[in-house]
């Protein structure tokens, strides 16, 4: 189910671009996908380079000068958005291991902590668009693509390790309680175990005490990985992965934008070797009027298929 979705806010999310492209942005990306049209044949001017026809797509949503508001406010809608759309994610996966106020608190964190970072992660991608609308060669864009990914990485790895580290002392305080409740619950156990071998007066131990501290050590234990805390004092994996989530990933956004569309892109210039498939394909979405729709759909299928692949991945890990 949350495959479909995302699917579906990719491909909402490139008509939403498309919407505010100008006709000749439009046009130049249909001839970059080398659309046949029945009347006119296929175009034979070279088109504009892909990484060009993104760039104006950048402009157009973030504006062309980097140091202005305009821009900075739209970073942190996008920081927003991002940061919205994972914390959703990640309740929707978290299975019971995270409360529903602790993910709000993590979204609310991650939103104020990322709006500068992020921009500054704009700046980065934007400088590397600027140099890949200078080459023209495939190895280099797709060496600037990797490094863009490297880059946006290392910016957004300083909130992430910053919020991992204030986690940490979070669950290491509650590790503690529960080890003490653990203790204590052993402790009273010991006892009526002995009153039941000495004497026949176990009636007068408080039994609801002892079913409240069973109560909240249950509640504890379902709270991984509270009870069994790694060592160095460190959140498990699946915390780990948490807030990866949540504060890690709002930071590709651009990153995967960019990869997306260029993704996309090739792929329907190579599904045209398949006339059958391509000429269906084009028949329900008109790619020469509505290019970047057709581009999201690939993309939001691309990222459907991704999000079910680590579904599975994680099924499989915990069966074995």
């Amino acid at each position: 189910m949350a495959g479909t979705v995302l699917a579906g806010i990719v491909w909402k999310f490139f008509e939403k671009i498309e919407s505010v492209l100008t006709d000749d942005t439009k046009r130049e990306i249909a001839r970059w996908l080398r659309v046949r049209n029945l009347e006119t044949g296929i175009v034979t001017n070279p088109p504009k380079p892909w990484q060009n026809t993104f760039t104006e797509m950048f402009d157009r949503t973030f504006g062309k000068r980097h140091l202005s508001w305009r821009c900075f406010f739209r970073s942190c809608c996008a920081t927003l958005a991002a940061c919205l759309l994972c914390s959703i994610v990640n309740l929707s996966e978290s299975e019971g291991h995270i409360e529903w106020l602790t993910v709000v608190t993590a979204f609310a964190v991650a939103s104020v902590s990322l709006f500068v970072f992020d921009y500054v992660s704009l700046l980065e991608t934007r400088f590397v668009l600027s140099l890949m609308k200078r080459c023209h060669s495939a190895s280099l864009l797709m060496l600037f693509l990797i490094l863009d990914l490297i880059a946006t990485g290392a910016t957004g790895s300083g909130p992430a390790v910053l919020v991992i580290v204030s986690f940490n002392h979070y669950f290491s305080v509650e590790a503690a309680g529960a080890r003490n409740l653990k203790e204590d619950l052993m402790h009273r156990q010991q006892l009526i175990k002995a009153l039941k071998e000495h004497s026949e007066t176990v009636d007068t131990y408080d039994h609801d005490k002892e079913l409240e501290l069973e109560e909240l050590l249950v509640k504890r234990e379902q709270r991984d990985p509270l009870l069994n805390p790694p060592p160095f004092g460190l959140p498990s994996p699946r915390i780990l992965s948490d807030l990866a989530t949540i504060f890690w990933l709002p930071t590709f956004f651009t990153s995967i934008w960019l990869w997306l569309y260029a993704g996309s892109g090739f792929f329907l210039i190579f599904a045209q070797r398949f006339d059958k498939f391509f000429a269906w394909f084009n028949s329900h979405v008109d790619i020469d009027k509505k290019p970047l729709a057709a581009i999201g759909l690939v993309a939001g299928c691309i990222v459907a298929v991704l999000w079910w692949g680590v579904v599975l991945v994680r099924w499989l890990l915990s069966m074995s």
